[in-house]
């Protein structure tokens, strides 16, 4: 089987140049999702044509063709049926379906409190609102280093209190 490599695919570079110099309210991190996105679909358009070209394809899609029908006929079915939409939706997302309830973070908490709800998933805005409440400067942060921080805040001030109960 003669395959030779696909070439260079202009249309990926042709997108790349458009969204770097597009004047998108798109954060850098999620342009970078973007084309990393694009990359993956470009390799498997690139997959798909190797594989089109493979004189054995024919062979084995012919052996597959009456599976594939059926799937195909349920695909078509489900986006008309409301229950399987829900269903189909239920698993592509990893059975969640519930959005996460807003914590609410009351004034003057204790250590022990902060702690357990540091425990919690909490979002970055509910973080903010726990280190003013300590005045931790928090600005700039991802969740994981906040609550470092938060930690940090609560263990040097317990030593703190130890300190002054021991004297």
């Amino acid at each position: 089987m003669n395959m030779k490599p696909p070439a260079k695919n202009h249309s990926l570079e042709t997108l790349r140049r458009i969204l770097a110099s597009a004047d998108l309210a798109v954060s850098e991190p999620a342009r970078r999702s973007m084309l990393q996105s694009l990359d993956e679909l470009v390799n498997v358009l690139q997959g798909i044509r190797v594989a089109i070209t493979d004189n054995n394809l024919s062979a084995r899609l012919t052996a597959i063709q009456p599976a594939l029908s059926q799937v195909l006929e349920f695909i078509e079915n489900a986006k008309d049926d409301p229950q399987l939409c829900n269903l189909l939706a239920i698993t592509s997302n990893g059975g969640k379906v519930k959005k996460r309830e807003p914590v609410e973070i009351p004034p003057n908490l204790s250590n022990q409190q902060i702690r357990e709800l540091l425990e919690r998933d909490l979002s970055v805005q509910e973080l903010q609102t726990l280190a003013s409440q300590r005045s931790i400067s928090v600005h700039g942060a991802n969740r994981d280093q906040m609550k470092r921080e938060i930690i940090a805040n609560l263990n040097r001030q317990e030593g703190y209190e130890r300190l002054a109960a021991a004297s």
